[in-house]
């Protein structure tokens, strides 16, 4: 039979944890948290939406992205998604 289960979901990315206090630790190190200044959640990341394509890269570095937590990125710009 079917039944509710309670998680704790990443403000960020779709993550989710059993406990509160593992989401909080993950968000400190999540790549989508715009307080960290990581890749993906700037203006420069080109994301690979194809499964032969290269890797997701950061447009100014070349370097890719998703592979290690690059914070405070001194190239870093935030997105602005529109409310549209």
């Amino acid at each position: 039979m079917p039944h509710k289960v309670e998680r704790w979901n990443c403000d960020y990315c779709k993550k989710h944890y059993a406990h509160k206090g593992s989401v909080t630790q993950h968000e400190k190190k999540c790549f989508y948290n715009p307080a960290n200044k990581s890749c993906a959640s700037c203006i420069h990341a080109m994301f690979s939406n194809y499964t032969k394509a290269p890797e997701s890269m950061c447009e100014i570095t070349g370097k890719a992205i998703f592979q290690e937590l690059i914070a405070n990125c001194p190239h870093w710009k935030e997105i602005k998604w529109s409310e549209d």
